[in-house]
């Protein structure tokens, strides 16, 4: 039996599982892309939630990339809440490319962006690509990259 597509929507609070059983928290900013939306990611882990239960606010954003929506599809990121919109439009990734119909706009797979999560909280290195700074390129700003992050063993 085939999933049902999940519907998801501007403002949508999502759920991503961590490694140890946590879940990191999205929001999608824009579903403009097909099959791509544009989501920010926040700093904090929760164990749970429930419909209502995840606060959200702008200056815990760490990334804002759009991604594939195969995650959504899948039933493993779990919509939780649609709140209102976080980061300012002119920073939304892609945004620069609305105007050329999306020519030129850059995708993160959504394994790449669990990945990102699970290196941004330590429970995965943050050299796990050939370019060891592929995650620095996925942060809002360097500002927010942890002090300490969990590297490969050479």
């Amino acid at each position: 039996m085939s999933r049902r597509r999940e519907i998801v929507k501007n403002g949508d609070v999502f759920l991503v599982p961590l490694l140890d059983g946590r879940y990191a928290v999205g929001q999608v900013l824009d579903f403009m892309m097909p099959n791509a939306p544009s989501c920010a990611f926040y700093g904090r882990t929760i164990e749970r939630a429930l419909p209502g239960e995840v606060t959200i606010a702008r200056n815990d954003i760490i990334s804002a990339v759009s991604t594939t929506r195969d995650l959504f599809d899948a039933g493993r990121w779990q919509v939780v809440d649609n709140q209102v919109v976080q980061l300012e439009q002119a920073r939304w990734p892609n945004e620069q490319c609305r105007s050329r119909r999306w020519v030129g706009a850059v995708t993160q797979g959504s394994g790449i962006v669990e990945n990102f999560l699970n290196a941004f909280h330590r429970l995965a290195p943050w050299d796990i690509y050939k370019d060891p700074n592929y995650f620095d390129e996925m942060l809002i700003s360097e500002a927010v990259k942890p002090a300490k992050l969990v590297f490969k063993t050479h």
